[in-house]
């Protein structure tokens, strides 16, 4: 009995347990596809900030303060912002802060 051509009558059970049989296993590679999809995205990294080493000042050398610093709200995220152009960001999902960026200023 050839499953491809279903147009009598008596086939008509054969005909639907195979297009069943096909339906399933369409649904079992969908499945595998899924799985291997969601394996498959980079490894996060993450990332501190870190001054620069002193360098020695000599004594007489005149002193420069630094007031309190602001985060941004658009920056304040443990995502890595980066600016594409004037109005547009863009989040990168895989490379992040590991710690919040006010516990590291």
């Amino acid at each position: 009995m050839n499953s491809r051509h279903c147009r009598f009558p008596p086939d008509a059970l054969a005909c639907s347990a195979a297009r069943a049989r096909r339906f399933a296993q369409a649904g079992i590679a969908l499945c595998f596809a899924f799985i291997a999809g969601c394996a498959s995205s980079p490894p996060s990294r993450f990332y501190t900030l870190s001054g620069a080493a002193a360098q020695p000042q000599p004594a007489a050398s005149p002193a420069v303060a630094v007031g309190p610093v602001s985060i941004p709200a658009v920056v304040d995220r443990p995502e890595i912002v980066v600016t594409i152009s004037d109005n547009e960001v863009w989040l990168d999902e895989f490379n992040r802060w590991a710690a919040p960026l006010s516990d590291n200023m």
